[in-house]
């Protein structure tokens, strides 16, 4: 009996170690640069990304995680009038004193709660492994913007219109669900979209430039794009004869070569290059 009572005595104790919080706060001062590199790798956990209003940093980091098997770094470098970010969470593989790994299948705790500073130029480039994210790049300056999601569920949000013109925006998701709000906000010359085997959702609304180049590739996955009716869309589709593409309201002009049945009358242009191996692509009016 007295061993029983000691057993558990020393199990619940465990749990509690086990279970045991951790906080990561990490806050870069901002010293008058004009451009910042991003580079954020974060292999497992929820990320939140906003921007701020605080004129005396660069980020503000803050990280709530149980697992010590997944490590929150923020390492920061100025180079003259820019700068170069690197946030990561580096996995140290190692075994708990119960002689398992931490956290277990469920149990993992690694949320991100990231803020940046609305005075600076951003190039971002961005790596989710497995896990949830809310992109806000709402009132951002962004001259590149490159995602790669793995096992993730994302929202990517451009609220208002990116003082910055974007040089390139890149997004590959893996077996996720992806959506992106308002890409048209990014204010990108051209954007490439990579589904491989999830479900990715795009909201081709804002206040478009000029007339905007689309890159859009499906692997076993299925994609929707959302349009407004006020846009004239040209798409060039290749495909399998096992690959889907639901195109309502446009008309084939030339072999494998749609146009929108608005194209004469609109001067805001949306041109699209589909290339769909075993999925489908959906392109959808809206109000």
């Amino acid at each position: 009996m007295r061993k029983m009572l000691l057993l558990s005595i020393f199990l619940f104790v465990a749990m509690i170690i086990h279970a045991r919080e951790y906080e990561y706060r990490k806050n870069i001062d901002y010293s008058g640069e004009a451009l910042v590199d991003v580079n954020m790798d974060i292999g497992l956990g929820n990320i939140e990304l906003y921007s701020m209003d605080d004129k005396n940093y660069i980020v503000k980091a803050y990280v709530n995680y149980r697992d010590k098997e997944y490590r929150p770094i923020v390492e920061y470098i100025q180079l003259g009038p820019k700068g170069k970010l690197k946030i990561r969470s580096q996995k140290v593989d190692k075994k708990s004193f119960l002689g398992s790994r931490s956290g277990g299948k469920g149990g993992i705790k690694n949320n991100w709660y990231l803020s940046f500073s609305t005075l600076i130029k951003y190039t971002f480039n961005i790596n989710i492994g497995l896990g949830s994210g809310k992109m806000d790049f709402t009132n951002l300056k962004i001259k590149e913007l490159s995602l790669n999601v793995g096992l993730s569920d994302v929202d990517v949000i451009f609220d208002d219109l990116n003082k910055e013109v974007m040089n390139n925006f890149e997004l590959a998701t893996g077996l996720g669900d992806v959506t992106v709000y308002n890409l048209l906000n990014s204010n990108a010359e051209e954007f490439k979209i990579d589904c491989g085997m999830g479900n990715t959702v795009v909201y081709l609304k804002g206040l478009a430039q000029k007339s905007v180049r689309g890159y859009l590739t499906v692997g076993l996955g299925s994609m929707t794009v959302k349009i407004p009716r006020e846009y004239a869309v040209e798409v060039k589709a290749d495909r399998s004869f096992l690959s889907s593409l639901s195109i309502d309201g446009f008309y084939e002009f030339e072999d494998g070569f749609y146009r929108s049945d608005n194209w004469e009358k609109s001067n805001k242009k949306i041109r699209l290059y589909l290339e769909i191996g075993l999925g489908s692509i959906n392109i959808e009016w809206i109000d």
